[in-house]
């Protein structure tokens, strides 16, 4: 046992400079993309162009790195080939792209993808066995969500929680998956990124929690209402557009004419300005959560490379300041929790969301958090966004 840690734990802390610095470097290259879309609106109308030549490149080079965190997921489960070094600058360039021309995604995903690429791929050249490699993927959850978010806590919890393999082993993975993930968010703090600042949310009543139980089951079937139409779109054009870059062309499409129809630019990108409002105290109406969902669901389905988590996390948050509005109810803290169970509902991961509204909002609302987040995840399906399967197997690796 000994013996094994002395390899995981140094392996943690490569796990965790490497990713710390990837999640740096994305999240300075999406600030840009963003910035670059705003300020050059017609970009949106290469979407389907951009979106297709990246489907075409992924197809052709990607092999089965383009499973994403399916693949990563399949490989904790059942260690086989591992996951090919490729995955990192792949989904790191297509969510550049995907945001940089308009598309409605996350960053979640990337950062996951590009800590499991960097993880295995090293670990395979470094000759490390593949029991090890696969802890040490674990390792690489923790680091990418922890270091992507600044939530280095929930980011341990994040990866225990959704690792698909036996609680023995995933003790085995604990020390390494600490050490990963505080050092990876140490390294994005040293390299100057800063994450978004959320309020600290204080003066909670226990009136406040009753409400939030009364409203949580809206998260969780939000949740619920996000994977299925996701998946509903990607089955839908799978099996009528049998060619990936045609299937980017339709989605991107779709993402032009549903920005003309609303008017404005909100629903395109993180959508982190809608995140702003919802904490702010505007009221924001009832429709926006859910156009929230319809962009992100038509931009992820049709091929668009890029994560959900933050998408998540504006649906949940603008729903549940919509309601707080409408009702009269706490609107921060129905923000706050909306955001967090929406995010937990659709991963299967309860108790992270708890951990992470607690890195983001302080102690304040913890009953709410527990209390919404427990209630959200009883109503959503026991579909997850991370599910693992069984992935075509590729001999070689890049």
């Amino acid at each position: 046992m000994l013996r094994r840690q002395a390899v995981l734990i140094p392996g943690g802390a490569l796990v965790g400079l490497t990713a710390g610095a990837a999640s740096a470097g994305f999240l300075r290259s999406l600030e840009w993309a963003t910035e670059a879309q705003a300020s050059n609106t017609w970009l949106l109308w290469l979407l389907p162009v951009a979106g297709a030549t990246m489907a075409t490149f992924a197809a052709r080079y990607g092999g089965r790195a383009s499973a994403g965190n399916r693949l990563t997921m399949t490989q904790i489960h059942a260690f086989g080939d591992g996951v090919p070094l490729r995955m990192a600058p792949l989904v790191y360039v297509g969510t550049i792209v995907t945001h940089l021309f308009g598309g409605s995604a996350g960053r979640e995903g990337t950062a996951l993808q590009m800590a499991a690429g960097l993880t295995d791929g090293v670990g395979a050249r470094l000759r490390v066995s593949s029991e090890d490699r696969r802890l040490l993927l674990i390792a690489a959850l923790a680091a990418g969500f922890g270091s992507v978010f600044g939530v280095p806590w929930a980011g341990i919890v994040f990866a225990v929680e959704v690792a698909p393999t036996a609680w023995r082993q995933r003790v085995v993975a604990l020390p390494a998956v600490v050490v990963a993930a505080v050092l990876g968010d140490r390294v994005v703090g040293w390299l100057a990124v800063h994450h978004t600042a959320y309020p600290e949310i204080t003066g909670i009543r226990w009136r406040d929690a009753l409400i939030v139980a009364l409203v949580a089951p809206a998260f969780g079937i939000a949740a619920w209402g996000f994977i299925r139409l996701t998946d509903g779109i990607k089955e839908q054009l799978t099996s009528r557009l049998e060619v990936p870059a045609v299937r980017a062309l339709v989605g991107g499409a779709v993402v032009i004419a549903l920005t003309l129809l609303v008017g404005n630019r909100d629903y395109n990108g993180l959508s982190l300005p809608l995140l702003g409002r919802a904490f702010g105290l505007v009221d924001i109406g009832l429709g926006v959560w859910a156009l929230k969902l319809l962009f992100t669901a038509v931009t992820v389905g049709s091929g668009y490379a890029g994560g959900e988590v933050t998408p998540l996390f504006v649906i949940g948050a603008t729903l549940g300041a919509a309601v707080a509005h409408a009702t009269g109810g706490p609107v921060l803290v129905l923000a706050a929790v909306g955001m967090m169970a929406t995010f937990g509902s659709a991963v299967n991961a309860s108790t992270a969301c708890v951990v992470m509204g607690i890195e983001l909002f302080g102690w304040g609302p913890v009953v709410p958090l527990i209390v919404g987040c427990g209630i959200a995840r009883l109503c959503s399906s026991g579909r997850t966004l991370y599910a693992h399967e069984t992935v075509p197997v590729e001999a070689e690796l890049l």
